[in-house]
């Protein structure tokens, strides 16, 4: 733009028009024309300069959106395809997250749950344990327990009930799992029976063959009974 300049001021000198008398407004605006040249030409840079940047920061932010949001999917799907009731809850025992399965089992809806504090969910000593066991997570930093969950029509369920705390947004948070146990519990009752029942089997034996022998007179007197 100072070559067109020069350029101009040259071509007027070699006309014969001497500086500035010479000189009439036309002449003055055609020497400043590389100038509005120059600024135009860097307004419309920084006007292209910008929209390059925002279409790249536009183009970054989207990339970003798409990538938490699978990894948001992701962790859905991950949290929904566990086996047992998943839960995330505050120090004030505000519910955060949780999956569709506690819904199922507790037969609660989402905006029930949402303002519900865990110790809603048990009765009794169950309910002392469970606050107890939240109390040992946010202290020592894990807990597990035994409890009966208690669901909206009143059935009784029992879980192994696990919890570990964490940050969340620069808050304690408690994340944990609950099993149902009702399958390992039905088996340790059947295999205590069991164990039972061989036990008097063998006592009814012992003492069934103690009266044979009485009767047969093979035990002395003093065995009788």
């Amino acid at each position: 733009m100072i070559a067109l300049s020069l350029t101009i001021f040259y071509a007027l000198y070699a006309a014969g028009y001497c500086f500035p008398n010479d000189l009439n407004v036309f002449h003055y605006k055609l020497l400043n024309l590389p100038s509005w040249i120059a600024l135009t030409a860097l307004i419309l840079s920084l006007a292209l300069l910008y929209e390059t940047a925002m279409s790249r920061t536009l183009a970054e932010l989207e990339t970003a959106d798409a990538r938490l949001q699978r990894e948001k999917d992701f962790s859905d799907s991950a949290i929904a395809s566990l086996p047992g009731n998943f839960y995330v809850f505050d120090e004030q025992g505000r519910f955060v997250q949780w999956n569709q399965n506690f819904e199922q089992v507790s037969e609660y809806l989402p905006e029930e749950i949402s303002r519900m504090h865990p110790l809603e969910f048990f009765r009794g000593q169950d309910r002392d344990a469970i606050e107890q066991g939240i109390q040992e997570a946010f202290t020592k930093g894990w807990a597990t327990m035994e409890a009966c969950l208690v669901t909206r029509s009143g059935t009784v369920i029992p879980y192994l009930f696990s919890g570990r705390r964490v940050v969340i947004d620069g808050r304690l948070h408690v994340v944990g799992m609950g099993i149902d146990i009702t399958d390992r519990k039905r088996a340790k009752a059947a295999a205590r029976e069991s164990r039972h029942r061989a036990v008097r089997q063998r006592n009814a034996a012992a003492a069934l063959a103690v009266d044979k022998a009485i009767a047969s007179g093979d035990v002395p007197q003093p065995y009788a009974r």
